[in-house]
This record gives structure tokens, sequence and C-alpha cells, in this order.
């Protein structure tokens, strides 16, 4: 009987991650939420155990492999390390804390195994595609300048400009594979979280709200930063390189930071599931207007910052 409850649930499961990433599949604009197909197999993982968890995963690769292999191979990089790693965790009461980080680095190697693998498997180079489209973006830019008579020095200095940015997007690669990663564990965590509690799973003691870099984060923050300045010693002609990605990654734990102490002021409030999507929604968009992602995102790493040494909740408690 309980084995028939097993596999009946783990193939709703399976069936509701396959939903999710049609979904995702015929709708290329949402893939940036790719994360949230990993909710469904992590509830495997919770509820049994590692194996039937893994059964379940491969299962849902198989299928997806009928569709399209290579949409098969970024699931297996993407999905299926985070929801391993975050269930597994999960089931055995790790620290939120914990859960992030970890189900982050497993994402930041599921990542660099998709980059690889695409071109080992595929004869894809996923860095050199994205070269090749931002320097066509650019070029089409131009012409366009060129076709409408449009030839000046601003539109010169337009394009250099593009130019520079496609260089700083190369060299901040590193950053932006750490940004997606915790963003995409935090998130996966978050929204696991909200779905499990109405399902009565037992959830971690620890919430979003109550992370922060305490001690033993910033003991290895500081020795991150003594190995990073020590590469940049060595390799000088790159020193930019280390140090531009290393500021990059600690700006996003810093967000991090703020955004968990934002969670815990409003945690009192009645409406406080709205304000928490509230701020979600505005993080995740906040890029696409200059103004409020200066607003949003160096107020959420200065609020951070200060957190970090000052430890406002408990501040907060003693009023």
């Amino acid at each position: 009987m309980e084995k028939t409850k097993q596999l009946t649930m783990t193939s709703l499961m399976v069936a509701l991650s396959v939903v999710l990433s049609l979904i995702i599949y015929f709708l290329p604009i949402l893939q940036g939420l790719m994360f949230v197909i990993s909710v469904p197999l992590m509830y495997i993982g919770i509820q049994y155990n590692i194996k039937i968890h893994s059964l379940g995963t491969l299962a849902f690769l198989l299928i997806m492999m009928m569709l399209d292999p290579l949409y098969a191979l970024m699931i297996l990089c993407l999905v299926a390390p985070l929801s391993l790693i975050q269930g597994f965790l999960i089931k055995h009461r790790k620290k939120t804390s914990e859960v992030i980080f970890i189900g982050a680095m497993g994402s930041i190697f599921g990542l660099l195994g998709y980059v690889y693998l695409t071109d080992l498997v595929f004869h894809l180079n996923m860095i050199e595609m994205l070269k090749d489209m931002m320097d066509e973006a650019i070029a089409q830019v131009g012409s366009f300048y060129n076709k409408m008579g449009i030839e000046n020095t601003e539109t010169s200095d337009y394009l250099s400009m593009l130019n520079q940015m496609k260089d700083y997007f190369v060299m901040l690669m590193p950053a932006l594979v750490a940004y997606f990663a915790l963003v995409s564990s935090a998130l996966s965590y978050f929204f696991a979280n909200i779905i499990f509690k109405r399902f009565k799973v037992n959830m971690p003691k620890g919430k979003f709200k109550d992370f922060r870099m305490d001690t033993h984060k910033r003991f290895y923050l500081v020795v991150i930063m003594v190995v990073v300045t020590a590469a940049a010693f060595i390799d000088k002609e790159n020193t930019n390189f280390y140090a531009s990605n290393f500021m990059s990654i600690l700006f996003i734990l810093l967000q991090i930071n703020g955004l968990a102490l934002v969670w815990y002021i409003t945690d009192q409030h009645p409406n406080r599931k709205a304000l928490r999507i509230i701020t979600i929604v505005l993080y995740i968009i906040a890029p696409i207007v200059s103004i409020l992602d200066l607003i949003i995102r160096y107020g959420l790493v200065a609020v951070g910052f200060f957190d970090m040494y000052a430890d406002f909740r408990n501040k907060i408690k003693r009023l």
C-alpha cells in the first residue's frame, strides 16, 4: 500500500514538472523561472528519500529527452542539481542559509556543466554564441544608423559604449553565474516553503527572513577576498577581472542580506505576504528601470552591509 502511494505521488510530481517544463519551453520569455520546475521534484525527496527522488528525476529527464535533447540537457544541469540538493537538505532539517547556499553551489556547477556539455555533445560554444549575438545586435544598430543617414560623434560614442558594455558583460560572466545561481536557489526555496506548508510538509525552522551574514560568513568572505587579492597580484593583467567579479558577488550577498532584513521588518504586518511578493517583483523588474534599479539594489546593499555588523534584528527585538 505504501509503495503504491509512493509511486502515485512520484508520478504526479513528475507529471507536474513536465507540465511546467512544457509551459517554459513554449514560452521562452519565462526561462528565468526555470527554478519552479524543481519544486515538484523536490517534494519527492522531502517526502520519501534520495533514491526515489533520483529515480523520479531520471524519469522526468527521459520524458523531456523525447521532446528536445538540448532542452533536456539544460534541465539536467540547471534543475536537477537544485532539486536534489535542496530536497535532501530540507529533509535532513538543515538551516535555511545552508539550503540556499549549497543549492546555489550546485546550480553554479550545473551551469558550468551545461556550458561544457553543450560544447562537447552538441558542439555549441555558449559563451561564443552570446558574444556573436551581442556583436550582431551592435552591428544591426550601426546598420540602422547608416540607413537613416545618421552618422555623427554621438552615434559613434553610443556604438563604442555598446561594445564596452559587451566586454564588461563577458568579464563579469563568473559573477553573473553566481548571481543567477543564488537568486534561483533563494526563489526556489521561497516558493517551496510557501507551497509545501499547504501540504503540511515539515520544513526547517529557519526562515529566509532570519538570514544574516554572521561572523562565520564574514570570515569566509575575508578568506575569499585574500585569495582573490593574491590571484590579482599574481595575474596583474587581469586584476580588474578578479576585483570586479568579487565585488559583484559580494554585492549579491549583501542584497540577499538586505532583502531578508526587509522581510523580517514586515513579518508582523497583516499583509506581509503581499508585501513580500511586491519586494520580489520589484527586485526582479528593477533592472528594467535604471533609477529604480539604483535605489533598490544599492539600497539593499547598504542595508545588508550595516545589518551584517549591527544585527538590527536583535535591536528590533529589544524595542
